[in-house]
């Protein structure tokens, strides 16, 4: 079974299919209309793993971590 993750698939009336934005930084649009994540095909992953599937992407959580971290700080 294969399953498609592509922006089109997920967006709502009047949205641009293209749009990524609600998705993690890093993710892109791979050939054939899937979406990558980190490089991680969200399809082959939903395929291998199953549905739900929650995938981050290490180095944006972490970058988000140092990002909280520094705004926290400077409220001090």
């Amino acid at each position: 079974m294969s399953l498609s993750l592509s922006p089109a698939a997920t967006a709502l009336p009047g949205d641009d299919p293209h749009d990524l934005s609600i998705w993690p930084a890093p993710a892109r649009t791979a050939p054939g209309g899937d979406v990558t994540v980190g490089g991680v095909s969200l399809a082959e992953a939903a395929d291998r793993f199953g549905t739900p599937l929650y995938l981050l992407d290490e180095g944006e959580v972490r970058d988000r971590c140092r990002i909280t971290g520094v705004v926290a700080a400077a409220r001090r």
